[in-house]
């Protein structure tokens, strides 16, 4: 199957943020969500249903296939990522950073998540802040303060270091 365009990975995530209790979504609240108008929805859904990711009916609740939730889940985790990135690493404010990973969702590696994802974590548990990437140790604290009694924290899975 040919890979998404950046807009089909949009709506398809955007399917997977409005489901209601029951796991579907409707034309008008993806159109609410993404603020377009429901006929872009709707060659978008049939766009979507053609490659097997939605099951989509006019006038019916719309609903994931197992292939498209998961791809749906690795785009919204993809977008998390990033937001979280932009937000707690820039200091960009909740609205700009949410946009702006909208955007660059689309094109990050798996290497450049992994290692969005290893940066995130590992300032969220270093205290001092004096740290470096190592390649083969990923981002490491050399902090002497009586916070991190020299743990030499390691926040990099080797497992995900690929491309």
């Amino acid at each position: 199957m040919e890979p998404l365009s950046p807009s089909l990975e949009t709506y398809l995530e955007a399917i997977y943020v409005v489901r209601d209790p029951n796991g579907v979504s409707h034309t008008t609240a993806i159109a609410e969500h993404l603020n377009v108008r429901k006929p872009s929805v709707t060659g978008a859904l049939r766009s979507l249903a053609e490659r097997g990711l939605i099951s989509y009916q006019p006038y019916r609740p719309i609903q994931l296939t197992a292939s498209g939730q998961r791809l749906a889940r690795d785009i919204h985790r993809r977008h998390q990522i990033l937001r979280e990135f932009l937000k707690k690493v820039l200091g960009i404010p909740d609205a700009i950073a949410d946009q702006n990973a909208g955007t660059l969702e689309h094109h990050i590696s798996p290497l450049v998540q992994s290692r969005l994802v290893a940066y995130i974590n590992f300032i969220d548990t270093c205290v001092e802040e004096r740290f470096v990437w190592k390649d083969d140790a990923g981002f490491t604290c050399y902090g002497t303060g009586s916070d991190c009694s020299d743990c030499s924290y390691t926040a990099y899975d080797s497992k995900t270091n690929s491309t």
